[in-house]
């Protein structure tokens, strides 16, 4: 038992009940030991385990800022929730700035560009689709690290969908022709300051090098 545990973080990478069920599974046939009884409560007990400490990974790297952006948005209260969640429907001039306006409000969260880039697309994809159908009363009715990680998840994959939407539409020749320089210095930072083309540096400034010196 205590072998099938230490493999519950990949179990719980699965999404489903059934996927969990189906790996711990093939776990235990791996390990050459009989499933344990009580199958359902284990299933939930690893998608809980895995659930808190995801969101409490998400949560510790977003700032105080983030944080207080992300809860104001739960709330829904200036409608900026519901214009996130919204198609943009037809391409077209209104469409542009419309998605112009959009893309200013979910960086202005602040949300670090790499927050969801180790994990893959299927987890992200799923958090993105609970928060979607979720409103702001179910945000609410969920504790804090969960409800910021949704908000998160659908900020950080809707940032990324109305950058790709807005590139599309303006690589169109029609809208290329009616572009002037200074429309497209004005564009260029709202498709690249969310990249981050070179990872994460961590500067440590407490050790040096030992070169040899004399004081």
């Amino acid at each position: 038992m205590k072998r099938l545990r230490e493999s519950s973080n990949g179990i719980a990478m699965v999404l489903t009940d059934e996927g969990i069920r189906a790996a711990m599974l093939s776990r235990c046939r791996n390990l050459k030991i009989e499933p344990p009884g009580r199958t359902e409560r284990i299933v939930r007990g690893c998608r809980a385990r895995f659930e808190r400490t995801f969101c409490e990974r998400m949560t510790g790297c977003l700032s105080a800022d983030s944080t207080a952006a992300l809860l104001e948005l739960a709330t829904g209260a200036d409608g900026s929730l519901a214009e996130l969640k919204a198609d943009p429907g037809r391409l077209g001039l209104e469409t542009l700035l419309e998605e112009i306006v959009k893309l200013r409000r979910s960086k202005a969260l602040g949300l670090p560009a790499d927050l969801f880039g180790e994990f893959s697309d299927k987890l992200v994809a799923s958090w993105r689709a609970r928060a979607m159908a979720s409103h702001p009363s179910d945000f609410a009715a969920n504790p804090e690290p969960v409800r910021l990680t949704l908000l998160a998840a659908l900020a950080w994959c809707r940032t990324a969908e109305i950058t790709d939407l807005v590139q599309s539409l303006l690589n169109d020749p029609a809208w290329a022709e009616r572009l002037t320089d200074a429309d497209r210095r004005a564009l260029s930072p709202l498709f690249w300051s969310h990249a981050n083309l070179y990872g994460t540096f961590h500067i440590d400034m407490d050790t040096h090098l030992d070169l040899g010196l004399a004081a």
